[in-house]
């Protein structure tokens, strides 16, 4: 007998029969008041013929790098997520809905899931059975589902994320309490660690978010505000809806007790940055000129691809910041011009072109940083762009380490080196050469040599002639750190051991975060610049990022693209640059790697 289900509808407005709550009695509307998309999920399953036949689908998709990630047999539609998040007990009680269709007969299938306990799972509102095995959740079903069926699974559980479980491949567990917050961010894997799902950027899905937490915390999620339930135990439901297609990895959700700020961007964009309320001011403003960075890279990539954008950013100096979807996940110590327009970016290249597998994370990081590069081409001009391509060949040609450092960062080094005081003017101007040499304008150094006194200088005075500097980001290698140790009277140090960097083009799963996939990724595109101009060079960009919007690329359609509107063949090119162990020349710019190789001339 045919039959029929409510799906991911009933779960997505299940906050207005909240029966764990009470009764929701006022709610809020989103602070950026911009319209809202109705969903495309459907009301109904219909009930699809049980076939003769079924298989159960395979656990892994073949990943080159993490071939246990991801799941065949289906393919998700869509998520609901229904969290109720305890703060003081550090634990989460949650419903996941996943409205998914199937690509075979299916008898069985896996979902990527790291610890918790499990309570119920359902299929179409049945109880199903389930098996568990390390971060393999497999879920067998009560009836077969043919090729082309939905069906609609319904999971509850409850715990602390990552307790008792291994991080595994991931970059984190995903979700992390902190003082008086929470923030997600966890790329490649880390999603699973706090919720079930198929685990693999093929997979993309759309997403609803139902988030429970008591007052004052507040909860931030990807997508656009819906609603705020108050509900009457005090607790407030916070209801986000994203309706574009996002990989799992980007999904990203934040509790804390916020300061909302926000703007619109081009074309009415909502922008809507939500920052934990000790988070001081000089951070905040550094995203002050995010709606001009949309600006500029709409004129160069294409329309901004989501629905909003904003950031979170927790008090809390976690070393990186996470692309996630249309809400950029930042910690208070690395929120510099270059990562903010970094982040950014990835929202067209990453997020809404995301990878086919991940050793071609180079397609997200690579473009990101060359991005960067070209925001600060267009705000500070193209020898500001120069100097950061130059000294990123310079740092990597020799195959040793270098980190792109703000003031306070280099600050941060410097003050490590254990230096003379006072410093003569001769170990002074030999300590900012150094540094600073194709790093800042020759004029910027001649003006810092000149306010050394003629008796030299002391350290303090020093770092603080060096902590007044306006630049941006500079390059600093395991070179110029030893050579400025010398010139200061530095011994001890040692910062010149030589190591190699992978290509980009296949880093290694234990590289995937490489400098090499950053820079050189970077290096890479623009080396492509040089060698076809400027025109076809930004029309690849465009094309790109419009061909594959909203789905997966490859480094092999790149190429492919990067060659059809050149009318050049470059499988030479693309083959020294992403997958030579050595660094190619740019000969545009008289860069060679022999010039900069350790034991080089």
């Amino acid at each position: 007998m045919k039959r029929s289900y409510l799906i991911a509808i009933a779960i997505m407005l299940f906050a207005c029969t909240f029966s764990t709550t009470g009764q929701s009695v006022t709610s809020q509307p989103d602070p950026t008041d911009s319209p809202q998309e109705e969903t495309s999920v459907p009301t109904e399953i219909p009930i699809l013929p049980t076939p003769a036949s079924a298989e159960a689908g395979d656990a892994g998709l073949g990943d080159p790098y993490f071939p246990e990630l991801g799941n065949s047999g289906y393919d998700v539609q869509h998520y609901t997520l229904e969290i109720s998040v305890d703060m003081e007990a550090e634990e989460i009680e949650a419903t996941v809905g996943i409205l998914a269709t199937a690509s075979q007969d299916l008898s069985s299938f896996n979902l990527d899931f790291l610890g918790f306990d499990i309570t119920s799972i359902t299929i179409n509102g049945e109880e199903a059975s389930f098996e568990r095995a390390g971060g393999e959740l497999t879920v067998f079903l009560p009836l077969p589902i043919p090729l082309g069926g939905e069906f609609l699974t319904n999971i509850a559980y409850s715990g602390t994320p990552g307790e008792g479980v291994s991080a595994g491949p991931q970059y984190s567990v995903g979700w992390d309490f902190y003082r008086d917050g929470v923030f997600v961010a966890g790329e490649p894997s880390g999603s699973a660690g706090w919720f079930p799902l198929n685990e693999h950027p093929l997979d993309k899905a759309t997403y609803s978010f139902a988030i429970t937490v008591q007052k004052p915390f507040e909860a931030a999620a990807n997508g656009e505000l819906q609603e705020v339930i108050e509900n009457e135990d005090g607790s407030r439901t916070y209801l986000w809806e994203h309706d574009f297609p996002m990989a799992n990895y980007l999904v990203t959700i934040g509790v804390a007790d916020f300061d909302i700020e926000a703007e619109t961007g081009p074309n009415g964009l909502p922008v809507r940055n939500y920052f934990h309320h000790e988070v001081s001011d000089a951070v905040r403003n550094d995203f002050d000129n995010q709606v001009e960075m949309i600006e500029f890279f709409e004129s160069i990539f294409g329309p901004y691809p989501f629905e909003a954008y904003g950031v979170i950013v927790h008090d809390l100096d976690f070393g990186f910041a996470l692309e996630t979807q249309t809400l950029s996940v930042f910690g208070t110590g690395f929120t510099n011009e270059t990562v903010v327009s970094h982040e950014l970016a990835h929202q067209w290249f990453g997020n809404s072109v995301t990878l086919s597998n991940w050793q071609d994370i180079w397609l997200n990081e690579g473009f990101a940083t060359y991005s960067s590069i070209l925001w600060a081409e267009n705000a500070y001009g193209s020898q500001a762009a120069n100097n950061e391509i130059t000294a990123m060949y310079e740092g990597m040609a020799p195959g040793e380490p270098f980190q792109s450092v703000s003031p306070s960062g280099l600050s941060r080094f410097l003050r490590d080196i254990d230096a003379n005081d006072p410093l003569s003017v001769e170990q002074a101007e030999q300590a900012i050469d150094a540094i600073f040499q194709n790093q800042i304008e020759e004029t910027e150094i001649g003006e810092l040599k000149s306010q050394i006194p003629e008796d030299g200088i002391s350290n303090r005075d020093f770092r603080d002639l060096i902590d007044g500097l306006n630049f941006n980001q500079i390059i600093v290698t395991s070179s110029s750190l030893s050579a400025f140790a010398n010139a200061v009277g530095d011994e001890s140090s040692n910062f010149t051991e030589p190591r190699i960097f992978p290509p980009p083009g296949d880093p290694s799963a234990d590289n995937l975060f490489s400098g090499s996939v950053y820079q050189r990724g970077a290096l890479t595109l623009h080396a492509l610049r040089l060698e076809i101009g400027d025109e076809a060079f930004f029309e690849i960009l465009r094309t790109y990022a419009d061909r594959f919007k909203y789905s997966n690329a490859s480094t092999e359609d790149f190429i492919s693209l990067a060659e059809e509107i050149s009318g050049q063949e470059l499988s030479d090119f693309f083959d020294g640059w992403l997958y030579e162990e050595d660094i190619p020349d740019i000969p545009q710019m008289d860069l060679f790697r022999e010039d900069y190789a350790v034991g080089g001339n």
